[in-house]
Protein backbone atom coordinates (compact mmCIF):
# COMPACT_ATOMS: atom_id res chain seq x y z
CA UNK A 1 0.00 0.00 0.00
CA UNK A 2 1.24 3.59 -0.96
CA UNK A 3 1.94 5.23 2.69
CA UNK A 4 0.64 8.12 2.20
CA UNK A 5 -2.77 6.45 1.67
CA UNK A 6 -1.86 3.97 4.67
CA UNK A 7 -1.27 7.39 6.36
CA UNK A 8 -4.66 8.83 5.39
CA UNK A 9 -6.22 5.45 6.35
CA UNK A 10 -4.67 5.47 9.68
CA UNK A 11 -6.07 8.81 10.70
CA UNK A 12 -9.54 8.36 9.27
CA UNK A 13 -9.95 5.70 11.31
CA UNK A 14 -8.33 6.90 14.73
CA UNK A 15 -10.60 10.00 13.98
CA UNK A 16 -13.36 7.59 13.57
CA UNK A 17 -12.53 5.73 16.96
CA UNK A 18 -12.34 9.25 18.72
CA UNK A 19 -8.56 8.93 19.21
CA UNK A 20 -7.01 12.43 18.89
CA UNK A 21 -4.03 11.32 16.91
CA UNK A 22 -3.83 14.39 14.23
CA UNK A 23 -3.61 16.30 17.35
CA UNK A 24 -1.33 14.73 19.11
CA UNK A 25 1.23 14.73 15.98
CA UNK A 26 0.76 18.15 15.64
CA UNK A 27 1.19 18.96 19.18
CA UNK A 28 4.45 16.95 18.69
CA UNK A 29 5.61 18.65 15.86
CA UNK A 30 5.25 22.09 17.38
CA UNK A 31 6.99 21.11 20.52
CA UNK A 32 10.08 19.20 18.72
CA UNK A 33 12.23 22.42 18.95
CA UNK A 34 11.58 23.60 22.26
CA UNK A 35 14.25 24.95 24.78
CA UNK A 36 14.45 21.96 27.42
CA UNK A 37 12.96 24.89 30.08
CA UNK A 38 9.76 24.81 28.04
CA UNK A 39 9.53 20.83 28.03
CA UNK A 40 10.36 20.29 31.53
CA UNK A 41 7.49 22.72 32.26
CA UNK A 42 5.08 20.83 29.86
CA UNK A 43 6.39 17.70 31.95
CA UNK A 44 5.71 18.82 34.90
CA UNK A 45 2.25 20.04 34.08
CA UNK A 46 1.13 17.17 32.40
CA UNK A 47 2.23 15.00 35.60
CA UNK A 48 0.41 17.10 38.01
CA UNK A 49 -2.85 16.70 35.71
CA UNK A 50 -2.02 13.26 35.71
CA UNK A 51 -1.77 13.01 39.32
CA UNK A 52 -5.32 14.80 39.75
CA UNK A 53 -7.26 12.53 37.24
CA UNK A 54 -6.12 9.10 39.13
CA UNK A 55 -6.90 10.93 42.03
CA UNK A 56 -10.23 11.34 40.88
CA UNK A 57 -11.04 8.61 39.06
CA UNK A 58 -8.74 5.55 39.65
CA UNK A 59 -9.85 4.02 44.00
CA UNK A 60 -6.42 2.30 44.36
CA UNK A 61 -4.32 5.45 43.83
CA UNK A 62 -6.42 7.81 46.13
CA UNK A 63 -6.56 5.22 48.91
CA UNK A 64 -2.96 4.24 48.42
CA UNK A 65 -2.24 8.12 48.56
CA UNK A 66 -4.36 9.20 51.50
CA UNK A 67 -3.04 6.93 53.20
CA UNK A 68 0.31 8.78 53.39
CA UNK A 69 -1.53 11.81 53.48
CA UNK A 70 -1.04 12.87 50.13
CA UNK A 71 -3.25 15.42 48.20
CA UNK A 72 -2.81 16.65 44.56
CA UNK A 73 -2.65 20.19 45.29
CA UNK A 74 0.20 19.00 47.50
CA UNK A 75 2.31 18.79 44.69
CA UNK A 76 4.52 21.40 44.04
CA UNK A 77 7.83 20.31 43.11
CA UNK A 78 9.96 16.73 42.52
CA UNK A 79 9.93 16.20 46.03
CA UNK A 80 6.04 15.91 46.29
CA UNK A 81 6.44 13.28 43.77
CA UNK A 82 8.95 11.31 44.96
CA UNK A 83 7.01 11.02 48.24
CA UNK A 84 4.22 9.07 46.25
CA UNK A 85 4.55 5.27 47.54
CA UNK A 86 5.87 2.96 44.65
CA UNK A 87 3.65 0.38 43.59
CA UNK A 88 5.21 -2.90 42.59
CA UNK A 89 4.22 -6.22 40.87
CA UNK A 90 2.24 -7.34 43.91
CA UNK A 91 0.44 -4.31 44.15
CA UNK A 92 -0.77 -4.48 40.77
CA UNK A 93 -2.00 -8.74 41.49
CA UNK A 94 -3.78 -7.86 43.85
CA UNK A 95 -5.42 -4.74 43.28
CA UNK A 96 -5.97 -4.68 39.47
CA UNK A 97 -9.70 -4.48 39.55
CA UNK A 98 -9.25 -0.98 41.59
CA UNK A 99 -6.63 0.27 39.07
CA UNK A 100 -8.99 1.01 36.71
CA UNK A 101 -10.43 4.34 35.87
CA UNK A 102 -14.48 5.48 36.68
CA UNK A 103 -15.88 7.83 35.39
CA UNK A 104 -13.74 9.44 33.87
CA UNK A 105 -13.40 9.92 30.10
CA UNK A 106 -13.12 6.61 27.63
CA UNK A 107 -10.16 6.03 25.96
CA UNK A 108 -7.81 7.11 28.73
Amino acid sequence: MHPLLARLLYHAAQQYRGEPVAAVMRDLDRSQHWPAERLRELQWSRLQSLVQYCHAHVPFYRERWQAVGFEPGDMKGIADWRRLPFIDKSDVQAHAERMHAHGGPSGL
